[in-house]
């Protein structure tokens, strides 16, 4: 016999123990088990005593010590273990009793058959049991049942309520719905108290931090998933969760991708995917081998970075992981990105989209768009990387994905910086314009230095900007309000009571404000046919996508008719909105003038005209238009056509606004149209970055109204998108 360091005995050889053992009497046996049992269970062995309760018949004691053992094994992910426990304690307690336990751990070693049968097994309005099947399908990716599930369990309000939350906020997540999973995320926190374990409140706060780190703030997210970290690593390690510290770390890897910290990604994951292998969670492993890859690839070694992705999508298929597997192909297609593969990238993303569309994971779905955005431009196929990003932007816009921002600037930036950035450069262009209105080139064309003086006009004073800003804002203002759509007669009324603080208002306009004054017509009569229409016409394509040219084309219509319902007038403006709303979205020159084309049929076809503006156009297109020598007219075909052909060639912002001033006559207009469609490609603080006069230009109000403004049609714009 030997005695241990906390007064236990064993003995030396096995073979004494027996002898020893068959000599005893059957209730000598059970009283010295119990005896065992109990010192076992005062000094925390847990499993051992449940033994020997076992053992002494004593099946009260043992199905106690029991439960606590398999608890204790949970905790440290021993989840084969704690099976092994609740298997035994089964002959001697109701499944009512049991099954949720059991089912969850079946659920964590992956064996979803056998936890469902058992799951079926239970009360089906027990709250506990809703929580399981809401795991078990959330698991198999049926996000809808398990939300219901979650929904169902949370309006019962039972014990488990900040479980619920949780796993409300879990789905939320997954689903993309940031704001959601943080309004969960919060009210699991707020449920959690002192008396919470430490994983619990450590599982809150990650939760939280996911949803600040898919929404951009990267640092906010990196202090909260690292104050988890230090909660998780406070308590004792046979007393952690190993799941959640598993799962913060990960998080904590993937901050560290994102700060292109590519060694801290890849110990971290490292530390995630050993944790996670000790304690069989085959997905957490598919995701660590998933991640790995992800940090050896930034590291530069791509061998090693294929092996992890290659070993990874084997689990996946093993475990029939489809998401998780799809995310693999993502990878991959970015991957064949950078080796200017796009076909095949192409490929591989589309078959990933499909899969997070099957499982409406909207932010994978967002990222996906962002790719075949990508690939499409490797494959020269600028159309459809355009309908791509559209949408991709608009999403992460409307849903506050900000992460994608961060990680790809170039196709997902801010559309509401863009459109004041747009705006911006189309009041510079009409301040720059004003001072040269109605002059004709052949009286000499002014240079570049005089241009850009921004000399004052007779009875202006220097930088002011003209009607065509002022209306501009004001149907920007009006499409805002209204979501994007339009009505007439309250625009009329908006103008009659704005005309007395606009200067310079053309002859059209002012016609239809005296005649809706005498008789509150919205619609103008035909009259003279001027280009007012087209010059306040982008804020229909800033506010209405690419994609929904039939509904942009009627706003564009409705909007025009209000004070100019000429068709050619009409015409024009349906172009001007349809180039705004391209050149938004990054169109080249070239798919500019192939949009304006279309466009200019299409429109005619709408309010049945001829097609000289699309003739026009093509002219522009080949490089055989040439503009009037006296300068550019009111006519709307001749401005639409002088602005592109300013457009189409322009080396920069600064030198297409030039250049449009330089045509002479309706110098205001022509160079602010220009400035618009030029500047949807700029922020406001790179249109001030290319115009180094930009400080002359009296703006008719604060540059925060016109950011205003512009954001709140992006925002209409987005949701019109997504």
């Amino acid at each position: 016999m030997r005695e241990g360091p906390r007064g236990e005995v064993s003995f030396v050889h096995s073979l004494m123990q027996r002898e020893v053992y068959a000599e005893m009497g059957a209730n000598q046996r059970r009283y010295l088990h119990g005896r065992a049992g109990e010192w076992f269970e005062r000094n925390g062995g847990m499993t051992s005593a449940a033994f020997h309760f076992e053992q002494a018949n004593q099946c009260d004691r043992m199905v106690r010590a029991g439960y606590r053992a398999a608890s204790q094994a949970e905790r440290a992910g021993m989840y084969h273990t704690a099976l092994m426990l609740y298997q035994k304690l089964r002959p001697h307690v109701s499944i009512e009793e049991l099954g949720p336990r059991l089912a969850r751990v079946l659920i964590v070693l992956g064996d979803w058959n056998e936890a469902e049968r058992l799951i079926k097994l239970l009360p089906v309005e027990d709250s506990r049991v809703r929580l399981l099947r809401s795991e078990l399908q959330f698991v198999r990716g049926d996000f809808d049942a398990a939300q219901a599930e979650a929904e169902m369990a949370l309006i019962e309000r039972s014990a488990e309520r900040i479980h619920v939350l949780i796993r409300l906020a879990d789905i939320a997540l997954y689903l993309g719905d940031f704001s959601e999973a943080q309004r969960y995320g919060h009210a699991a926190l707020g449920s959690a108290d002192t008396s919470d374990t430490a994983d619990l409140r450590a599982r809150c706060y990650g939760i939280v931090a996911a949803t600040e780190y898919f929404g951009g703030d990267v640092q906010g997210a990196e202090a909260r998933f690292r104050d988890a970290l230090e909660l998780l690593e406070s308590v004792p390690e046979a007393d952690r969760d190993r799941v959640v510290h598993t799962t913060i770390l990960a998080n904590v890897g993937c901050i560290a991708e994102t700060k292109q910290d590519w060694a801290a990604a890849e110990h971290y994951h490292r530390m995630a995917l050993r944790l996670r292998r000790e304690v069989a969670d085959a997905r957490g492993v598919l995701q660590s081998l998933h991640a790995l890859g992800r940090a050896r690839l930034g590291a530069g070694d791509r061998d090693e970075a294929e092996n992890y992705f290659t070993e990874a999508e084997q689990l996946a298929i093993s475990i029939d992981e489809t998401l998780e597997r799809a995310k693999i192909w993502h990878t991959r297609a970015e991957l064949l990105l950078h080796d200017g593969d796009g076909g095949r990238a192409h490929e591989l993303v589309t078959a990933a989209w499909e899969t997070f569309t099957t499982s409406r994971t909207r932010y994978d779905m967002t990222h996906a768009r962002v790719t075949l955005s990508r690939a499409a431009l490797v494959c020269g196929q600028q159309r459809r990387a355009i309908e791509q990003g559209s949408v991709a932007r608009s999403s992460a816009l409307a849903m506050g994905y900000g992460l994608l921002n961060r990680l790809y600037p170039e196709e997902v930036y801010d559309l509401g910086e863009r459109i004041a950035g747009a705006l911006t450069a189309y009041a510079c262009g009409d301040a720059l314009g004003v001072p040269w209105e109605n002059v004709s080139r052949a009286s000499g064309v002014p240079t570049i230095s005089q241009v850009e003086q921004l000399p004052a006009r007779e009875g202006w004073p220097r930088g002011v900007t003209s009607d065509d800003t002022a209306l501009t804002l004001l149907v920007a203002g009006h499409l805002a309000e209204r979501d994007g759509g339009c009505e007439a007669s309250a625009f009329l009324a908006e103008l009659a009571e704005r005309e007395p603080m606009i200067r310079g208002l053309g002859p059209t306009t002012t016609a239809a404000i005296e005649r809706f004054r005498r008789g509150g017509e919205a619609v103008a009569s035909v009259g003279r046919v001027t280009n007012g229409a087209a010059m306040r016409a982008l804020p229909v394509g800033w506010v209405l996508p690419h994609s929904q040219a039939d509904q942009r084309r009627e706003v564009a219509i409705e909007m025009s008719r209000a004070t100019h319902a000429d068709a050619a007038a009409v015409v024009a403006a349906c172009v001007i909105a349809a180039c705004a709303s391209w050149a938004l979205e990054g169109a080249s020159p070239a798919l500019l003038l192939r949009v304006a084309v279309e466009e200019a049929r299409e429109a005619a076809r709408a309010v049945g005209t001829d097609t000289r503006l699309a003739q026009m156009l093509t002219q522009v297109s080949t490089g055989t238009w040439q503009a009037p020598p006296e300068g550019v007219s009111l006519d709307p075909y001749d401005t639409v056509a002088a602005v592109l052909s300013c457009v189409a060639p322009a080396p920069s912002l600064r030198g297409g606004l030039v250049s449009a001033v330089q045509l002479g006559g309706d110098t205001d207009t022509v160079a602010a149209l220009v400035g618009g469609l030029l500047g949807g490609k700029l922020t406001v603080e790179q249109v001030h970055g290319e115009l180094p006069w930009h400080q002359s230009v009296v703006l008719p109000g604060p540059q925060s109204a016109m950011s205003e403004i512009a954001a709140a049609l992006a925002t209409v714009r987005a949701v019109r998108s997504a």
